[in-house]
């Protein structure tokens, strides 16, 4: 992806990329044992300049509330 973000600003300079990534959300205990790549790819993220990153909740199995 890293690439591709690279190739965007090269093309639009002055146009601010959104970054839309995916947070499963299953049981309120064990956010953490789902969401690691989630962690990684934005913390890669969050340094690059005209990039916004946005986290999305998506509901996987059983939540509970």
């Amino acid at each position: 992806m890293p690439d591709y973000l690279d190739e965007l600003d090269r093309d639009s300079p002055d146009d601010v990329i959104t970054v839309m990534i995916p947070e499963y959300v299953t049981q309120w205990k064990t956010p953490w044992l789902h969401n690691q790549s989630a962690f990684a790819l934005k913390a890669r993220l969050l340094y690059r300049p005209n990039t916004v990153v946005t986290s999305v909740p998506v509901l996987v199995g059983d939540v509970i509330e």
